[in-house]
């Protein structure tokens, strides 16, 4: 494993995103990790009437070591600004390393390495040019639209299920009950949004994303766990 730069990884894919009509929407250096999340404006869908949605891109990475460049779908809420990060529609990759045991001894040839960067940028601008059709975006928003279906007929059952699930704190369980509740919509689809609404008042920014990411699999638990099918 060999950390990648982040600033290689800009570099290379900046490009590909303005010229592909993204606009940028954020940028985060954590010591952890960065983070960039950008919007196409050009595809936009609603999930229901009067409930519209973009599509968008988040391309992660960490310096130190604590995560893979990943590279996944947004589904970005207009209407209250909530982001949702379909984690598995995108890329997930380790960059192989040139350090094999101690440091001194070098594994691979710098060109070598050179050139698997170039193959490795390249596969990036390919998942984007992928992530970014706008029959692969019908197909996310589709998921949503059948969550909707899913109600919910326990709360503070499937609140608890939630809270295991995501491995929520009590002050996060709390946020997502109080927007569930507040939100008026008593479905998977409204339990996603309360997970992503509570994500903005997060204690940082990578527990923010990590929640904009988790609240995705809600959508792939039995429902029988969370909800009834009407």
């Amino acid at each position: 494993y060999r950390v990648l730069d982040s600033f290689d990884l800009m570099n290379a894919i900046l490009p590909k995103i303005r010229s592909a009509g993204c606009e940028l929407s954020s940028m985060e250096i954590t010591d952890r990790k960065l983070s960039l999340q950008c919007l196409f404006p050009r595809i936009e869908r609603e999930v229901s009437v009067g409930d519209p949605v973009q599509a968008g891109l988040v391309i992660s990475n960490s310096e130190v070591g604590l995560g893979s460049v990943k590279v996944d779908p947004l589904i970005y809420r207009i209407v209250c600004e909530n982001g949702l990060i379909a984690a598995d529609g995108g890329m997930s990759k380790y960059h192989l390393g040139r350090d094999y045991g101690d440091e001194t001894v070098q594994l691979y040839r710098e060109e070598t390495v050179k050139q698997s960067d170039k193959g490795f940028f390249m596969q990036l601008e390919d998942v984007v040019d992928n992530l970014l059709k706008p029959e692969v975006f019908d197909a996310l928003v589709n998921r949503l639209r059948e969550s909707k279906d899913k109600r919910i007929t326990d709360i503070p059952e499937t609140l608890e299920v939630t809270q295991k699930h995501l491995q929520l704190t009590d002050d996060e369980h709390d946020g997502v009950l109080h927007a569930l509740v507040e939100g008026g919509d008593l479905s998977v689809y409204g339990l996603i949004n309360a997970v992503t609404h509570t994500s903005q008042s997060a204690v940082d920014f990578d527990r923010s994303i990590e929640l904009e990411r988790s609240a995705w699999s809600l959508l792939d638990m039995p429902t029988n766990q969370l909800a009834s099918q009407n």
